[in-house]
């Protein structure tokens, strides 16, 4: 059955007609049509939108609209039917009320008979129980709503929609009182008698009433107690978009990153670390399809243009069994479906970035978004004095395609395309280049009442390229992944509703570029092509999420994961007993096209349990034991162009991660404060590092360079959140500590004699403070403050003269640190006009990034000075000044 309720809280125009008699006579005389026909007929004419109840309405027949103006139609045919009361929304959405229409409420209203939902009634038996299913979407663009919340009433009984907004709710037959809440939309709550399995579909207005509607999560306000997720994080792109950014860009990696648990190693840096893992254990997913850099321009711009992202989920601990792969962290990013009704624009015009998103129907059933990013640097780099810098250049750009295509109500299939580019090129030397090209495409059904499923192929293709122009030496090389798979995703809520029931499948194939390097004509350089490498991933998972009380919840499931390494390659045998080089290869073991190399493969149980203290607190544990094949070979702090994917293979083991957790969570005021206190411990066994001196790049026996290691990680992360009032934001502290051991079985291959010693992303303290303060509807400043102990380093301890030459010799492996880094930055935001007619609507924004020109180090480095008998330490500071910047964002 078909319902459709909505209504604004800030801009309704409630129209009242006064009844005229005359005409009547004329009007008899008239063909009869249905009344849904006739709002049909007058949608297409007027170009308008009615929202309504089919049962109020079904058995109605008015005369044929086509010759009367829509002032007319309202008046007289409406009103006449006994359909008077309406909201206008938007200027051309009309919802129609029988009786009185709503009061805006955020409490659910007293049911009343104008509330129900008639179903003939079949069954009496209050033991019987039913589904109650559907989706929920937005009214006005018509896409699913991720996390919105439907709740039965009186059942105390609850779930989520999923990432298509599907939902299905198991209840006993009778009269319930459904209540649908989203961030950001108005809730509604409805009566239904339920006597057989139903469908519902809602849509869902937007909140339009303040900027107090500014959070971080996506969830209903209660989600952060009642469910049993740990470590998980919504960003509203709403809160994004009135964070301070640097050059005015919103940007996802730089929102995440105010987060507890989430740092960086400095300024500029690429990837990001989260609860002491490297930048490589993060499983970074753009509808579906994997992403190996997040970063444009060296970390100062993410990859994901803000316009596009729908919904941002960071998961950091309590991982559910259908992901894998990673063992730090989960970044799920899911992009805009398209304006079904209407066609619309959005963009803005930067000092150093444009944007342009344009989306809109195709036909009844389809929807498409496209649009683009281009950066253009340079004219800033052309005014920096040293002349090598002036003699560089630097730009990327990424495109976006997403096309949703309905079969019907049931089928959906949904296609995204991505793509980037970026090029830098320092003085007249040498230019690094990478790009993404990424695809999926998935169908989602609708298979019963009771079960859900999702089928996702995708394709992902990584590269690095460098050319070097230097005379002489003039070469290019390229290195890279592919990525290619499937998966199947099923969710099944059995009879009764107390369980929800997640399984399915995945299958991935990896070819690793490990290198080529072709050197142009006279050249010096000799070419060097390194065999790829090939593997096969599979992942076969299941989970249930079940009451075993009213307080008590459970989250349990495992994932089997397997990892065959395959030919063609070449593999060296080395000697038994002393450290691999190329001067201890023994042998050479040949593998065939597809023929097996090496096999991996593990369990990973997954499990997460709440327990609630009351209806405003609840303590959570989790534990979580992850399997990742993929490494990132990089002897560098952050990431750069030089850095390689790397598969597991007949030496380099996968990574395995186990992490427990426990949190406090707890809300204040009516849900409008949000707290919560969470520690982990994490160990992690087979991580890489690299001999002292190690040669990574193009090195056909990159093997020999490596060095197995043990890591842990702890730390506790304290969140503090105001939801609600013209001051929102959050404070985040984490305090964490990471180490790294590497014992080999010669001092060749251990480090720092054996003994532990903190990670290159060791940060103890760290503190995040986030605000905005909503003066009016148009005008709002925002703030960010943040603070972070200064990153392990390595000094040297004395310098020696050996033959003339400066050799340096130093202390244990991080045992330095570089100075602490904090930051201020502000921006202010004025809306040009907040009238709903107005098809073209502006917003400026001033950003100040570093407030009070903070020149924090990214390094610390030394030279030899006094005949080298002494060192000179040496700061240096990516943007080490003030930096404004302004933006101006506009819709049509």
């Amino acid at each position: 059955m078909r319902f459709k309720y909505f209504f604004s809280t800030r801009f309704p125009l409630v129209i009242f007609f006064i009844i005229l008699s005359q005409n009547i006579n004329a009007q008899n005389g008239q063909s009869q049509i249905p009344l849904k026909e006739a709002l049909e007929v007058v949608e297409k004419k007027e170009g308008v939108k009615f929202f309504y109840r089919n049962d109020w309405i079904k058995s109605i027949t008015v005369n044929q609209p086509s010759s009367l103006s829509l002032q007319d139609f309202l008046a007289f045919t409406l009103k006449d039917k006994g359909i008077g009361n309406m909201l206008f929304y938007d200027g051309k959405y009309i919802v129609l009320f029988r009786g009185n229409p709503p009061v805006s409420s955020l409490e659910p209203r007293k049911a009343n008979e104008t509330d129900k939902v008639v179903v003939e009634e079949k069954s009496n038996n209050k033991n019987d129980i039913y589904t109650l299913s559907g989706v929920i979407k937005d009214a006005i663009t018509d896409e699913p709503i991720i996390g919105a919340t439907v709740f039965a009433v009186e059942q105390e009984k609850g779930t989520v929609t999923n990432h298509e907004g599907n939902f299905s709710l198991k209840l006993p037959s009778g009269t319930h009182r459904v209540r649908v809440t989203a961030v950001s939309k108005l809730p509604t709550a409805q009566v239904i008698n339920l006597s057989e399995d139903q469908r519902m579909d809602i849509e869902m207005f937007e909140q339009t009433t303040q900027l107090d509607d500014i959070v971080i999560l996506s969830q209903g306000t209660d989600r952060n107690i009642s469910s049993t997720e740990m470590g998980l994080m919504k960003i509203d792109v709403k809160t994004m978009k009135t964070m301070p950014q640097f050059m005015g860009e919103v940007d996802v990696i730089r929102s995440i990153l105010m987060l507890p648990g989430v740092s960086t190693v400095g300024e500029g840096a690429s990837g990001f670390n989260v609860r002491g893992g490297n930048v490589d254990q993060n499983l970074i997913l753009l509808d579906e399809t994997p992403l190996y850099n997040s970063s444009h321009l060296f970390g100062f711009f993410s990859t994901f243009n803000p316009d596009f992202v729908k919904d941002v989920t960071l998961l950091k601990g309590g991982m559910p069994s259908s992901y894998g792969g990673r063992i730090s962290s989960v970044l799920d990013v899911k992009m805009k479906d398209g304006n079904s009704n209407k066609f619309s624009g959005t963009g803005g015009l930067g000092i150093i970035t444009s944007r342009l998103l344009l989306e809109g129907p195709i036909g009844k059933k389809t929807t498409f978004v496209v649009g683009g990013r281009y950066a253009y640097p340079n004219w800033i780099i052309r005014q920096v004095p040293d002349l090598n810098v002036q003699r560089s250049s630097s730009n990327f750009y990424d495109l976006n395609l997403r096309i949703r295509h309905q079969i019907n109500d049931k089928n959906n299939i949904y296609f995204s395309g991505y793509r980037s580019s970026d090029q830098f090129k320092f003085a007249a030397d040498t230019t690094y280049g990478w790009s993404t090209t990424n695809f999926s495409l998935k169908w989602n059904t609708v298979i019963s009442n009771n079960l859900f499923a999702n089928i996702t192929g995708i394709y992902s293709k990584y590269e690095n390229q460098i050319t070097g122009s230097k005379a002489t030496k003039e070469f290019k090389a390229d290195f890279g992944i592919d990525t290619r798979g499937g998966k199947i995703d099923f969710t099944y809520v059995p009879g009764g509703g107390k369980h929800r029931i997640d399984f399915g499948t995945s299958m991935t194939y990896y070819t690793f570029n490990q290198g080529k390097l072709v050197p142009a004509n006279n050249s010096s350089i000799n070419p060097i092509s390194i065999q790829d490498e090939h593997s096969i991933e599979g992942g076969y998972y299941i989970s249930d999420e079940f009451k075993l009380s009213e307080s008590f919840s459970v989250h349990g499931g495992v994932r089997y994961s397997t990892y065959s390494v395959r030919g063609a390659k070449d593999v060296n045998v080395y000697a038994e007993g002393v450290p691999k080089s190329t001067n201890t290869v023994v042998d050479v073991l040949h593998f065939t096209d597809g023929q097996e190399i090496k096999n991996y493969s593990g369990w990973e149980p997954r499990l997460s349990m709440k327990m609630s203290l009351n209806p405003q607190s609840s303590i959570k544990v989790s534990y979580n034991r992850n399997y990742q094949y993929l490494q990132l070979i990089s002897n560098t702090t952050a990431v750069s162009p030089l850095d390689l994917w790397k598969s597991s293979n007949y030496y380099v083991k996968p990574q395995i991660g186990n992490q427990v957790a426990i949190g406090y969570f707890k809300n204040f005021k009516q849900n409008r404060w949000e707290a919560s206190i969470e520690g982990y411990y994490k160990q992690v066994e087979n991580l890489v590092e690299y001999k002292d001196g190690a040669n990574l790049f193009m090195n056909p026996n990159l093997e020999a360079e490596l060095l197995n290691a043990k890591g842990e990680a702890y730390g506790v992360e304290l969140f503090i959140k105001k939801k609600e009032g013209k001051l929102t934001g959050w404070l985040a502290y984490t305090y964490a500590r990471t180490f790294r051991t590497v014992s080999g079985n010669s001092p060749e291959e251990t480090l720092n004699q054996g003994k532990q010693y903190p990670s290159n992303f060791d940060k103890p303290h760290d503190v995040s403070i986030v605000a905005n303060y909503a003066f009016t509807r148009r005008l709002s400043l925002s703030a960010n403050f943040t603070y972070s102990t200064g990153r392990p380093i390595t000094y040297p301890q004395s310098v020696y003269l050996i033959d003339g030459y400066a050799v340096s010799q130093f202390t244990e492996r991080n045992q330095a640190r570089i100075p602490d880094y904090h930051r201020l930055d502000l921006s202010f935001t004025i809306e040009e006009s907040l009238k709903r007619t107005k098809k073209w609507k502006g917003s400026w924004t001033f950003s100040i990034y570093n407030v009070y020109g903070r020149a924090n180090p990214y390094s610390v480095f030394f030279k030899p000075q006094f005949n080298g008998f002494q060192t000179q330490s040496y700061q240096l500071a990516v943007i080490g000044t003030v930096f404004p910047s302004i933006t101006y964002n506009f819709k049509f």
